[in-house]
């Protein structure tokens, strides 16, 4: 088969990009208590009620909602349900790692599905860690998911998580890797995320906020082709933001995800070959690899994959979202 044919980019030369449907208020807010009674999750509903339900996955882990994500569907098509994960967002306990694993967030998927009463979700899109939750549920329920846009591809592959946080990344952003380490005493870099885990999860509040900005400043410095240093720093002034993204984050890699190696990749197998799924990865990417998007699509038969040219890792490039939007259109014909 011709594979590389499904990777090249879908617009025509000169066509106008697809853009982000209009701002718009979720009609419906609320919060449901985890089955284990640990966490308050906050979710909030918006388009129409009676449309097709499609669920949003934000990415972090514990990264946290933000109102631009609503705007990624058809709000005359869809029923938009979008979650604050555990520890993230305005979910209580903020930035908690207290029973917040990967398994943790798949059972919460399943009983927010419950309590919303949706039968299927017609799409599920997760980007970044967004798109490994997003995969860890569709193959412990793949009886409850229809379709899948899946952006920024991570797998919890060792190498990978090597890349971003000991030793590769680093060799394409040596000014912004020097400030990452620049707090770690040389004799703990050894393992730079056992040094910042150490900080991350310290008793003191002052070593965590330390760590935590500089965690999140090295990832958000290296996620997009063009940074914008304005929202950068933006977002580093608002710790209900960058704590809860650290900690949750570094947790999740010093663990592993709770997954076994190629786990995700082998389990592929359980997602139904009727359910759409179509994968969105910057060229450029440098925080996940786009190695491991190329992976996941050759081990899901029914997948299309689309490298957007000009993009790195952020949901915002505007081919990224230029892809997104177009599938999430497409799957409405499902």
């Amino acid at each position: 088969d011709d594979a590389d044919a499904t990777a090249e980019p879908k617009e025509a030369p000169g066509a106008p990009l697809t853009e982000l449907y209009p701002e718009i208020e979720p009609y419906k807010q609320g919060y449901v208590r985890t089955r284990d009674g640990k966490h308050l999750l906050y979710y909030e509903e918006c388009g129409n009620p009676d449309g097709k339900p499609a669920l949003f996955l934000h990415g972090g882990p514990a990264g946290g909602l933000s109102p631009m994500y609503r705007r990624f569907f058809d709000p005359g098509f869809y029923r938009i349900v979008l979650l604050d994960q555990r520890g993230a967002g305005r979910s209580r306990p903020s930035a908690s790692l207290e029973s917040n694993t990967t398994w943790h967030l798949v059972d919460d998927l399943e009983l927010l599905r419950e309590h919303c009463m949706v039968d299927k979700w017609h799409v599920v899109l997760g980007g970044s860690w967004g798109s490994t939750l997003a995969l860890a549920y569709s193959e412990s329920f793949p009886e409850k998911v229809r379709s899948m846009v899946l952006r920024g591809v991570f797998l919890f592959d060792k190498e990978d998580m090597h890349w971003l946080f000991e030793s590769g990344a680093s060799a394409h952003f040596p000014d912004r890797w020097e400030r990452f380490t620049s707090i770690i005493p040389p004799h703990e870099r050894g393992s730079m995320l056992g040094a910042y885990y150490r900080r991350l999860t310290s008793d003191d509040r002052e070593t965590q906020l330390e760590a935590a900005k500089r965690f999140v400043e090295w990832e958000m410095s290296i996620s997009n082709l063009r940074p914008d240093f304005d929202v950068i720093k933006r977002e580093l002034e608002n710790v209900e933001f960058f704590l809860p993204f650290a900690r949750a984050e570094c947790h999740f890699f010093i663990h592993g995800g709770w997954l076994r190696p190629r786990q995700l990749l082998d389990d592929a197998v359980k997602i139904h070959r009727g359910t759409a799924v179509h994968i969105v990865h910057g060229r450029y990417d440098l925080v996940c690899r786009p190695k491991m998007a190329w992976d996941l699509h050759r081990a899901i038969p029914q997948s299309t994959i689309e490298f957007t040219w000009d993009s790195g890792h952020s949901t915002a490039e505007t081919r990224t979202i230029d892809s997104i939007v177009r599938a999430t259109d497409r799957f409405r014909d499902l």
